[in-house]
């Protein structure tokens, strides 16, 4: 009960927040008012009042965005008192209480589940230049500190964020002008950059709009006009802040020059930071509802939680902690964070979570904007610290977040120059860059240039690429050959046998930790590879990025170098020199008839398209790939339909394949996605039910997924392959199917469309816990009574104590065998092919012979098999197709499972 009271909005909201169970509301002629009020700001967020149903506000002075606040985080209200006139609020209660406020809470919900758009105003757009900064790369707020709440508190009060200490103002001489800037002086200089403002002004300092630490005020102009203002530059925040002691609301106009070098590293660092790229946005685990500040920090940080505000949050904790120079960036959308490194504030985007943006493009600047995630900001308290072993993030980790280069730029004129001076004769060279965008470009610019100037070029992605010698099959002649093998030159051998001069560029970023020793001899002074000298005239070229690497080098790798340097060169400037991946349709105009293959995502794609060698009998048969007929049939058009265009490996395969046009040059590349459902269906039939017991019927999982397309079997001494079940199936027209376990939608397309290839109807029989993609879903089939296969030798004992229960099992059975199956295959437990190498005369060949695992053999004795451990997948795909087959021949033979995963087990009760 609030009668009669008078509150600001915010003290009001505290109130409201620290009673989630109110059910009722009076407030009846009270005054809930925001003019004066100068604490900070406080949010109510939906639902935060899920209990509340009624609010009494007769004769009570409110205004309409509180009380609007008020019914959001009500949604049960259902009925509101008023007799009164609702206030629109007045312009100087628009102003937000945070914009003077020194600290702001900053909460600790990593999840937002609301749809709600984030309203953002366009300030900035280039002068005289086309480079556009979006609006989430705004510095609007300087956060220099930060506070761990150290009493238990809500997830909405866990951190305060502060402004840290006095503003260290200095006063500058900046023209009031209306006169335009010609972009042509300053060039030189740097890039200019409009900047629009509406601001309420006031006695108090408040912050101008910012885009980089290193940016110059060059003039201003204010409407009203001449407007009595004070601009200082504060070299705190690296921000022009402003008063005036004229209170109201001014719109001001200014001109910002920005140097290139600034300009670099904003652009260079939007891309997300790798260890913050893990970050999810989903509710904590927590397991008291108020913990301190610390407790929340900590389970952000192991549960690997959380949008930007938080991301930014937990890198700053670290970098206080190591006692590197960091602060908070926030603007309308979106939060990053500064680091001083080589005396200049360089920028570090950690990313964030996906939100709608809407802009306020008033200013008719046109641009499209990123999504990003909103920031939430509220009060204050005191500070608080960790143990370091708390946050349990080694510092390897941190220093791959916070690693932005601080080795020397070269200076050039234009990109050109660059890749010249990189191959001036320095025979060891690193390029470190800020991120993994910018190295895959100039891998190609550098490839590319070197290329255009006749230099030999031979780029390493991974280690794999850097040995002298492969091991390839002997007397590969019309396809065929034996299986004798030998040590022959790789790619890399005869580029360096064939070129005594040229350019190796090494992509750093792939290397393991294994991996930095192991190559350090091609850096020594007498460089080797493969204990085999490298020509004294070969350029090393590394490049290295720690955005996304797979470990990061210690100081020995870098001292090898004759230079490490970071690169200067932009991504923008080297976007275009990286191949476009396929589009999903042809150039207007360029239509063409069209080769397609269909990938179904599966993961041999590299055989089809490269080729492999593959056994035939006792023999190796070279299958060749689809690339090299595509090439030498001239095809002018290629269609690739499901590809794994997620994969990083199978995108660069595209873009090798572009690069090093390994096809015609007329070739065009398209892409299509999905497949034709309503023609794939007609060959689908759910069947209710189970199998009868004498039905002919077949297991389908991911794990015999396989058997469907291609079957091998032992044949004397032979691996000979046979057709799969489904073309087996081909003269019966139909082939039932039990499944175990669910497919993915393009393994069921894949498998659909072999039926239409050999017109043979899948008649599927679906486990109790198999769910079909919603491609293949029939509603009108959704109540179809499913059953389990239900062997009679399969026991599933599910345990929490396993030691006991196999205890007592032996005893009951002590004609028993106990094997532990955690890490087994299913090859070893069941059955396997295994093949070795004999001598006939003078020629080797392979022989094969077929393995009974432990299985087998226990059902062959008359023992009581015993399982224990954890089953895993391919044991459990394969148990019931072995089960079928040895039911009959073994009746009385029995299998008892001891698990805690009984759940696993699909097929039984």
């Amino acid at each position: 009960v609030l009668d009669g009271t008078l509150i600001s909005e915010s003290n009001l909201f505290i109130l409201l927040r620290a009673a989630p169970h109110l059910k009722v509301l009076s407030f009846l002629s009270g005054i809930c008012n925001n003019a004066g009020n100068s604490a900070p700001q406080l949010q109510l967020q939906e639902n935060t009042l899920s209990q509340l149903t009624a609010v009494h506000l007769s004769n009570t002075e409110m205004d309409i965005t509180t009380l609007d606040s008020l019914c959001r985080a009500a949604p049960r209200i259902s009925r509101v008192n008023l007799i009164h006139q609702i206030r629109e609020p007045s312009l100087e209660e628009n102003i937000p209480d945070s914009m003077y406020a020194s600290e702001v809470y900053l909460d600790a919900e990593t999840y937002d589940s609301s749809d709600e758009p984030i309203h953002v105003k366009k300030i900035f757009q280039p002068i005289g230049h086309d480079v556009i900064l979006p609006v989430e790369q705004y510095r609007l707020a300087v956060f220099n500190q930060i506070t761990l709440n150290p009493e238990p508190c809500s997830i909405a009060e866990a951190f305060i964020l502060g402004h840290g200490g006095d503003l260290n103002l200095k006063p500058r001489t900046i023209p009031y002008s209306t006169d335009e800037i010609d972009a042509l002086d300053f060039q030189d200089r740097g890039l200019l950059f409009y900047g629009s403002q509406r601001l309420y002004v006031s006695d108090d300092w408040q912050a101008l709009a910012s885009l980089s630490a290193e940016e110059e005020l060059l003039r201003y102009q204010t409407m009203p006009s001449h407007h009595p203002i004070e601009i200082q530059y504060s070299d705190r925040d690296n921000l022009y802040y402003l008063k005036s002691p004229q209170k109201g609301w001014i719109n001001i106009e200014y001109t910002l020059l920005v140097n290139r070098s600034s300009l670099r590293l904003i652009i260079e660092n939007q891309q997300e930071n790798s260890v913050f790229a893990a970050f999810t946005n989903t509710p904590l685990v927590l397991e008291k509802e108020m913990n301190r500040g610390q407790d929340y920090l900590i389970a952000i940080n192991k549960q690997r939680k959380g949008s930007c505000r938080h991301r930014t949050l937990l890198c700053k904790y670290l970098a206080d902690r190591k006692g590197k120079s960091m602060r908070i960036i926030n603007n309308d959308c979106h939060s990053f964070v500064e680091l001083y490194d080589n005396n200049q504030w360089k920028k570090i985007d950690l990313g964030g979570t996906p939100v709608t943006v809407i802009m306020d493009e008033s200013n008719a600047f046109n641009e499209l904007v990123p999504e990003k995630d909103i920031i939430a900001s509220s009060t204050s308290l005191e500070q608080s610290s960790l143990a370091e072993a708390e946050l349990q993030m080694t510092n390897n980790l941190f220093d791959s977040a916070l690693h932005v280069s601080s080795r020397p730029q070269a200076q050039y004129a234009n990109p050109s120059e660059y890749y010249a001076h990189c191959l001036n004769g320095v025979k060891k060279r690193l390029i470190e860059c800020t991120s993994s965008t910018l190295l895959t470009g100039l891998r190609f610019a550098l490839d590319k240039y070197a290329r255009e100037q006749n230099i030999p070029c031979f780029y390493a992605h991974t280690p794999s690429d850097l040995t002298l010698l492969q091991l390839t099959l002997k007397n590969a002649t019309r396809g065929q050959a034996q299986f004798e093998s030998s040590f022959y030159p790789s790619a890399l051998g005869e580029f360096i046998t064939q070129n005594k001069r040229g350019v190796l560029l090494i992509n750093y970023a792939t290397f393991k930790a294994s991996e930095w020793v192991r190559y350090n001899t091609l850096l020594d002074d007498l460089r080797e590879l493969d204990k085999q000298r490298i020509p004294d005239d070969l350029i090393v070229l590394g490049l290295l990025s720690h955005q996304g690497a797979a470990s990061l080098p210690g100081n020995d790798f870098y001292s090898r170098f004759d230079v490490v340097e970071a690169s200067p060169v932009m991504v923008d400037e080297v976007k275009e020199a990286i191949p476009a991946l396929p589009a999903s349709s042809f150039p207007p105009g360029q239509e063409k008839e069209a080769r397609v293959i269909n990938l179904f995502n599966a993961s041999d794609w590299e055989n089809r398209l490269l080729g492999a060698w593959v056994l035939n009998k006792s023999g190796w048969k070279y299958q060749s790939g689809l690339l090299a007929t595509w090439r030498k049939e001239g095809v002018v058009a290629v269609e690739i339909q499901n590809g794994l265009w997620e994969s990083e490996d199978f995108c660069r395969f595209w873009q090798e394949v572009q690069f090093r046009k390994q096809l015609p040059n007329e070739c065009v590349l398209t892409r299509r996605d999905g497949y034709t459902w309503e023609a794939l269906k007609a060959y689908f039939c759910q069947q209710a039910g189970k199998p009868i017991s004498k039905q002919k019927f077949h297991i389908l999982n991911p794990s015999t997924l396989d058997y469907f397309f291609k079957q091998h079997q032992v044949v004397g001494l032979d691996l000979q392959f046979k057709p799969g079940l489904i073309q087996k199936a081909a003269r019966a027209k139909t082939l039932s199917v039990y499944v175990t376990r669910a497919l993915s939608e393009h393994d069921w397309a894949r498998l659909l469309t072999q039926c239409q290839a050999f017109k043979v109807i899948l008649q599927v029989y679906l486990g109790v816990s198999v769910r079909l993609p919603e491609s293949l879903q029939d509603p009108s089939k959704s109540n179809l009574e499913r059953e389990v296969l239900n062997f009679k030798q399969l026991t599933v004992v599910e345990s929490t104590d396993v030691d006991t229960t196999i205890y007592a099992l032996v005893h009951q059975k002590p004609n028993s065998v106990v094997l532990d199956v955690t890490g087994v295959d299913s090859g070893a437990l069941f059955e396997r092919i295994q093949g070795e190498v004999i001598t006939e005369g003078s020629t080797k060949k392979l022989s094969f012979k077929q393995h009974q695992g432990a299985f087998h053999q226990a059902f062959q004795t008359g023992k009581t098999l015993i399982l224990r451990g954890v089953c895993s997948e391919s044991v459990v795909d394969s148990m019931p197709l072995h089960l079928r087959a040895l039911e009959s021949e073994y009746p009385n033979a029995t299998c008892v499972i001891v698990c805690d995963n009984a759940a696993a087990f699909t097929f039984v009760t």
